[in-house]
């Protein structure tokens, strides 16, 4: 049978010290206030935001008009950045509280989306692609879609473009909006923005001076990057990759390091089993992330980030008539 009942997605808080967690609204994509215990979440196209101890009700932060999403906060958590939609085009918009207008970062007809704040708060960086509408298009033909980095100057508002990508399909933009990864990054060249790119044929990871040039490739091979976790002092790069050196790692995903200086990356896991959503700690001495193999459901693990046992979480929260030992290894078979 199927509920005739609409589903929900709703946003909770909970201690980490374990105390009841608290509904603090319908909503999706949350956020947390770095400065006033607040979060921050999307819900029919507006930005709400709700005390993180539920004691009053969520409302909405701001109005603005078209669909407002991708609420990003700023360092001191004084502004938040957002994605101001207009179906044909889209603005980077910036929220400074109650009494002060909306402003938007070099509005134009292009779509600006995945703003990423600099670590000091003074720039801004985007994705702009060029906005829909001209000669339509023909649907048996695949059609480039280039796209570009911007910086934004958060106080003046002013932008320019960092990196372009070309005008091949391989240099496109893929997946949904902000699936480049794209953030700021430290190392030995100063400050750079990372995102992710297929332009040689495989998504890998580049680097690109904030202050302009070219990219840098990170990771090299065939094999795609997938889900990428940034390290506390932002010099290195925690990655899933189907890769590894067994003849089927192309078929699982494993986790990997690399420096953002480049480099060999270093493997984290190995093995007949697959690890995916990297997630560092913020003391930047261990990674969790989810594993599952042919027999046993998805679980967090924890381990360290430079040597060390995986240590398995949760084991106990496997229901106790899971058919493991019904399960049986596939044999990859390739035609």
């Amino acid at each position: 049978e199927v509920s005739a009942a609409p589903s929900k997605m709703e946003v909770w808080s909970v201690a980490l010290a374990g105390r009841e967690p608290k509904l603090l609204g319908e909503g999706d994509g949350a956020v947390l206030s770095p400065k006033t215990n607040r979060a921050t979440f999307v819900k029919d196209g507006k930005i709400w935001t709700a005390p993180l101890d539920g004691s009053k009700p969520a409302e909405p932060l701001f109005f603005a008009r078209g669909i407002a999403r991708a609420p990003t906060w700023s360092p001191d958590g004084q502004t938040v950045a957002f994605v101001s939609d207009r179906d044909d085009h889209s603005f980077i918009g910036l929220f400074q509280g109650a009494h002060r207008p909306l402003r938007y970062l070099s509005p134009s007809t292009s779509r600006d989306f995945s703003p990423a704040w600099s670590p000091d708060g003074k720039s801004i960086a985007f994705l702009r692609m060029p906005g829909k509408g001209g000669v339509p298009a023909s649907d048996l033909v695949v059609q480039p879609a280039p796209w570009a980095i911007w910086i934004a100057d958060a106080a003046g508002g002013n932008a320019r473009m960092l990196w372009k990508s070309g005008n091949n399909l391989v240099d496109s933009f893929f997946g949904a909006m902000g699936g480049v990864n794209l953030r700021w990054i430290a190392g030995s060249a100063g400050e750079r923005l990372v995102f992710l790119s297929y332009q040689d044929g495989w998504q890998h990871l580049y680097a690109v001076p904030a202050t302009g040039g070219d990219a840098q490739r990170l990771t090299t091979g065939e094999f795609m990057v997938e889900q990428v976790a940034l390290t506390p002092d932002r010099r290195f790069l925690v990655y899933n990759a189907n890769a590894g050196p067994d003849k089927d790692d192309s078929q699982r995903r494993h986790l990997f390091k690399v420096s953002v200086d480049g480099g060999n990356p270093q493997p984290l896991t190995r093995g007949q089993g697959i690890e995916w959503n990297p997630a560092v700690t913020s003391d930047g001495k261990f990674v969790v992330y989810l594993a599952s193999d042919a027999v046993r459901p998805g679980l967090p693990v924890v381990q360290p980030l430079d040597a060390g046992p995986p240590r398995k979480l949760m084991e106990d929260h496997v229901p106790v008539d899971f058919p493991a030992a019904r399960l049986v290894v596939p044999e990859h078979v390739v035609i």
